[in-house]
């Protein structure tokens, strides 16, 4: 069966076919997020300024203060779009999360990243 999709994050240790700023600017392909990938970050890590990050949020309650300190670590990088990476799909979590971030990563196959989840700023991802 043929798919629509054409921008892919995957969770992976593999290095990335594109960056974030290339994923947002309509490429397509596949961002890895992880290891060799785009940097997952949690409060406390120290993540060089040319590097993209997210904020991993999968296994840790998400506070305003950790999306303060999120968005102080995004300052003076190119790309300082600010995204969260969790796990579920619970709205009321989504919606708490995109009070505080750009963009949300979420688990759901049903998400194809096209134009209009783009819009909606709610994403997926895939774990490998």
């Amino acid at each position: 069966m043929f798919s629509k999709q054409k921008l892919f994050f995957e969770v992976s240790d593999e290095p990335s076919e594109l960056t974030l700023e290339e994923a947002f600017c309509g490429a397509c392909g596949t961002v890895r997020l992880g290891r060799n990938g785009i940097d997952l970050w949690v409060p406390g890590d120290e993540i060089d300024l040319e590097n993209e990050m997210i904020f991993d949020i999968r296994s840790r309650p998400i506070s305003e203060q950790d999306a303060v300190l999120f968005k102080n670590a995004c300052k003076g990088r190119f790309m300082n779009v600010t995204i969260a990476l969790m796990v579920g799909t619970d709205p009321e979590r989504i919606k708490y999360v995109l009070d505080h971030f750009d963009y949300v990563l979420i688990p759901d196959k049903k998400i194809k990243n096209t134009p209009k989840d783009f819009g909606a700023r709610i994403l997926s991802y895939t774990a490998k």
